[in-house]
């Protein structure tokens, strides 16, 4: 794709952009361009928490989120991937969690009904310094 090409797609992209009330997002042109060119479409959702420690419970957290929540998103049949996101910023570090996911029913599978809450644990209590209540979700495609 030449240069022109590819910044009027994206352009265009951006102007398709459609957010729902869950947060989920769609972006309509990029499918259709792909599409045009007999490439396929997958689906799936993206899961995104966010989480904040002090500096020095860092190293200690990351190794208790890989105990805990790591563990359990990976112990789903409809997990297929999972990454962690750490940044210091200063005396704080931040964590996101982004996970993907089959299906709504395999994210319930792992939080619950109210699959747009955050899920905590018992000794996050000692690590975070805030609790977000609601997790991000978006629709993702894939486009090979």
């Amino acid at each position: 794709m030449d240069s022109k090409k590819a910044t009027d797609f994206w352009e265009q992209s951006r102007q398709n952009v459609e957010l729902n009330p869950i947060f989920y997002s769609k972006i309509f042109s990029k499918l259709e361009y792909n599409r045009s060119k007999g490439g396929e479409t997958m689906k799936i959702i993206t899961r995104i928490w966010h989480g904040i420690t002090k500096k020095e419970d860092a190293d200690e957290y990351l190794n208790y989120l890989f105990d805990t929540g790591i563990k359990d998103y990976r112990s789903i049949k409809g997990n297929l991937s999972t990454k962690v996101l750490r940044r210091i910023d200063h005396d704080i570090c931040h964590f996101m969690t982004v996970t993907e996911w089959d299906s709504v029913d395999s994210i319930k599978e792992f939080a619950g009904e109210k699959f747009e809450k955050a899920r905590y644990y018992k000794e996050d209590k000692k690590y975070l310094l805030e609790f977000e209540e609601n997790v991000t979700h978006f629709e993702t495609y894939l486009i090979d």
